[in-house]
């Protein structure tokens, strides 16, 4: 199976670490950026998986990398999750008809995003769609980013209290959510309770 690879543009380093780890611990390979120039440099070389992206970045917002790999035919089918702690900003952006875009209103739960990693991976997981490799360490010093290797961390996480967020992720109206067990999530995380993400815009 091609290894998962996941681009994480985020200028909050404590949000950005939070996001890796989760990733990695569903089998994802890791690729962090905190500036929007940098994201848009990457996705000119890379197509990752997933992309978890901020709103609000240094030089190129959110929405315009969004809006950018919309429009690119290599990028238009790539999982989006939007992260951002301004609901209005959220719900300004239009997905209707956009099948591969989530939105999850900070701070977000660990549980919460576990679900959703392993609601992607299971889409993932048979498809016939490979994203290219990871940009070189080379690549991503020039972007000015940061690249992990995929972990396999031993399972430590408790159950989470349910999030209040969670009807604005689209989970609850994605049939597939219901295959993904606690149980199985428990088995894939390595990440407390108490490390929910802090509230950023």
């Amino acid at each position: 199976m091609t290894q998962l690879t996941a681009l994480i543009v985020e200028d909050d380093r404590i949000i950005a670490d939070i996001f890796s780890r989760v990733l990695k611990t569903g089998g994802y390979e890791t690729t962090v950026i905190d500036d929007g120039q940098a994201a848009l440099d990457i996705l000119a070389e890379m197509t990752p998986h997933v992309v978890v992206l901020d709103l609000n970045l240094p030089t190129v917002s959110g929405v315009q990398i969004l809006n950018h790999m919309r429009k690119e035919a290599r990028l238009k089918e790539t999982w989006v999750i939007l992260a951002t702690a301004n609901a209005i900003q959220a719900a300004s952006i239009d997905d209707d008809g956009d099948d591969f875009l989530f939105k999850l209103l900070k701070p977000i739960s660990v549980e919460q995003l576990l679900r959703l990693v392993s609601v992607l991976k299971a889409s993932l997981k048979d498809s016939d769609v490979e994203g290219d490799a990871a940009p070189t360490e080379t690549q991503a010093e020039a972007a000015g980013s940061e690249t992990a290797p995929a972990a396999a961390p031993e399972p430590t996480l408790a159950a989470a209290p349910a999030d209040p967020n969670a009807a604005k992720t689209g989970l609850e109206a994605r049939p597939e959510i219901e295959t993904v067990e606690a149980e199985a999530i428990a088995e894939a995380a390595e990440i407390d309770d108490d490390e929910d993400m802090p509230p950023h815009s």
